[in-house]
């Protein structure tokens, strides 16, 4: 084939994949029964805060508001701000822009993976093979569904930083070097979670395959070193956060709470309907079949035995400190604050795909046979599901329909790799037949697994009520035991809220919520308030908000699914949009004075700026969440900003002064400066080492 015809199939075959998205690229997904997606809770609101500060403020957001009463945004991993590509989304109207993004991220990884499969040596089809394998896997789809953006942005880098390093060894030349670290840059960049599993790979594959010794830690050295520094933005402001933030704290029980169980293998044969995307294994039928021949092809397979050695410890990494000793390996600095043991398994996904690409070139160069037929090893997968199948439906009278589609692709698999083996099958059909058993496959679970929603009448439908909290002032908040308004639907309609669901919580910001909520905190948890059973509609039906506490986070509304007149303060609820309205009758201060009632005036509040005036002086105490980098100046002298519980303070002199806070983060700022000097550095670079190669 030539280079534009296997552009145009990869194109075609990826747009068909991607049809649900297309179709409803407007729409938020779902995995089926979820209600929940990190994608509406946290990337829409980042975003779309993203984009309303540069439209509506012209600057950059480096502090929210949103969530939490507040928290350093530029900061947090899951703000974007530091990932360039990310910020392709906010040039759409959003959602749209996220899925646009995510299809591009998608295709860019399936390029990724063919020039990888290519520089190692694989044929054309088996490079498209384990191209698709990688990008349409069952894992990535649900990932998507679930809401995990950022760590897909980072893992679909991962096939080029593979193709760069394998580009290295062949010629030992500096301008693949200087892109390796560029890739690595951004895979920290979009999300600094993988870059553990990543780098662990990267570093294995560079030492274990051919070339001097010496050439391979020049190459770790400088390629880790730019990847180090054109991440700066992410990663430097991120060791203050974490310090300040409940994540720092984490227990061995907290690491391991989404690790694998031995019934999650189950899925490796059997895909997964709705549940846990990060519980999804399913690589499709015929790859697992191609994995299973892979093993027993003992004479053919040493190419490939590294990616079955990676496939089979990323498992086990992936049952976290279930398996005895890996225990001391989550405690490792760094990796102790990992929480998902279970995405280790994207490198055995990963592994597959390498794999299945070397058995359709095995296929094509018409191998002689083994005395011992190797497709007996095939049958015993295929005899397993049969036997599930009739034990289940012996035992509940019913079949489930991922049994069925299991048995069905598998069933095929098995008869085509049959006719393979046994050369019953002509030579140009085998990567046709087994590739759109492939590609059948995997769309249509991911179609099934991809459930949309109408982002419009999502953010819409509770109008009455948001219309209603939409007229309290700027700085004023809300909350909600009950997760009754969403992180979406603050964002959508401007509403800050006192709750929020965040892996980063500033731990003194936790304590004071427990207090104020009512809701005891038993360990780690990315809800505020924790949601004991999963249940946000009832779980703290029982608890009661302390008011003084809410009046001193300036909330005006509590929001709820269930009454709280039982608890001090709060009666006489109206219900508007089927929910609990409490509405405290008092005005909100954003500011006073500890030991007088002078009064404090707002003049400006915007994300990074607050501006007050006042005729008096004493300690002013801003009822705005205290964390360092935040700056105050009183008639344009610097004064000190101090922490008051939760809250800043500062010391103003007796008379008029206009008061400015301002938001200068220098870790966020020294990160920016050393990243984007870094990539303009190696840019440079790269356009001299690709004149030079030229030359040559």
């Amino acid at each position: 084939m030539t280079k534009k015809v296997v552009f145009l199939v990869m194109l075609v075959l990826l747009l068909i994949s991607s049809a649900d998205i297309l179709v409803h690229l407007n729409d938020f997904f779902y995995l089926p029964g979820s209600g929940f997606s990190d994608i509406p809770i946290s990337h829409f609101p980042n975003l779309l805060q993203l984009q309303n500060g540069i439209i509506n403020d012209h600057q950059i957001p480096l502090w929210s508001n949103l969530i939490q009463s507040g928290y350093p945004f530029s900061a947090n991993p899951l703000s974007g701000i530091a990932y360039i590509w990310g910020w392709i989304a906010i040039l759409f109207p959003l959602p749209a822009g996220i899925n646009i993004v995510f299809i591009l991220h998608l295709t860019m990884a399936a390029f990724g993976m063919y020039f990888f499969l290519r520089a190692e040596g694989r044929s054309q089809y088996g490079s498209i093979f384990g191209a698709i394998a990688l990008v349409l896997s069952t894992k990535v789809f649900a990932h998507f569904a679930a809401g995990h953006l950022s760590f897909l942005y980072a893992y679909f880098w991962t096939p080029w930083l593979f193709y760069f390093t394998k580009k290295i060894g062949a010629r030992n030349s500096s301008l693949y070097r200087f892109l390796a670290g560029m890739v690595i840059g951004f895979i920290i960049c979009a999300d600094a979670r993988w870059g553990v599993p990543a780098g662990m790979l990267w570093l294995a594959y560079l030492f274990t395959h051919e070339g001097k010794l010496s050439q391979k830690f020049k190459t770790s050295l400088i390629s880790g070193l730019i990847g180090l520094l054109t991440s700066s933005a992410m990663w430097l402001p991120l060791i203050e956060y974490v310090q300040y933030t409940s994540r720092y704290s984490l227990t061995l029980a907290e690491r391991s709470v989404y690790a694998l169980n031995t019934a999650n293998l189950l899925g490796l044969v059997i895909p997964n309907s709705g549940g846990l995307a990060e519980w999804v294994l399913y690589p499709s039928a015929v790859v697992i079949l191609m994995v299973i021949l892979g093993l027993v092809l003992v004479q053919e397979n040493k190419p490939i035995r590294f990616w079955y050695w990676v496939a089979g410890v990323a498992m086990l990494l992936s049952f976290g400190s279930q398996i005895p000793l890996l225990k001391y390996f989550f405690e490792i600095p760094g990796i102790s604050l990992l929480r998902v043991p279970s995405r280790f398994a994207f490198l055995t996904v990963f592994s597959f795909a390498v794999i299945s690409a070397f058995i359709i070139d095995y296929f094509l160069s018409n191998p002689k046979g083994y005395k011992f037929d190797r497709f007996f090893f095939l049958v015993p997968v295929t005899v397993f599901l049969v036997l599930f199948a009739a034990g289940a439906y012996l035992v509940t009278s019913k079949l489930a329909w991922t049994i069925v589609w299991s048995l069905t692709f598998f069933l095929l698999g098995t008869i085509s790799l049959g006719l393979v083996i046994h050369q019953k099958m002509e030579l140009n059909l085998v990567p046709i037949f087994l590739g759109l058993l492939l590609f059948i496959d995997l769309s249509g679970i991911n179609f099934i697994n991809l459930q949309p929603k109408n982002a419009i009448n999502h953010l819409n439908n509770k109008a009455p009520l948001m219309d209603k909290l939409e007229s309290i002032p700027e700085f004023a908040r809300i909350y909600t035991p009950s997760y009754s308004i969403s992180q979406e639907e603050g964002a959508y309609w401007r509403i800050n809220q006192i709750n929020g669901i965040d892996p980063m919580q500033l731990s003194y910001y936790v304590d004071f919520f427990e207090l104020t909520s009512g809701i005891k905190n038993n360990g780690y948890s990315v809800t505020l308030p924790p949601f004991k059973s999963g249940n946000p509609a009832s779980d703290n039906r029982s608890s009661c908000p302390k008011v003084e506490k809410l009046r001193a986070l300036n909330v005006v509304y509590v929001i709820s699914d269930f009454t709280l007149d039982h608890c001090p303060g709060f009666s006489s609820a109206k219900i508007i949009s089927e929910k609990y309205l409490y509405e405290f009758n008092i005005e909100p201060a954003i500011a006073f004075f500890q030991n007088n009632n002078s009064m404090v005036d707002l003049l400006s509040f915007e994300p990074n700026r607050i501006v007050l005036h006042t005729q008096s002086g004493g300690r002013l105490i801003l009822r705005e969440i205290f964390y360092p980098g935040w700056e105050a100046s009183i008639d344009g002298m610097k004064t000190a900003v101090v922490q008051e519980g939760i809250f800043r303070a500062i010391e103003v002199p007796s008379g008029d002064h206009n008061i400015v806070f301002t938001y200068k983060p220098r870790l966020v700022a020294y990160g920016f400066i050393i990243q984007y000097f870094s990539l303009l550095a190696v840019v440079i670079l790269i356009i001299r080492e690709v004149r030079r190669e030229r030359k040559k």
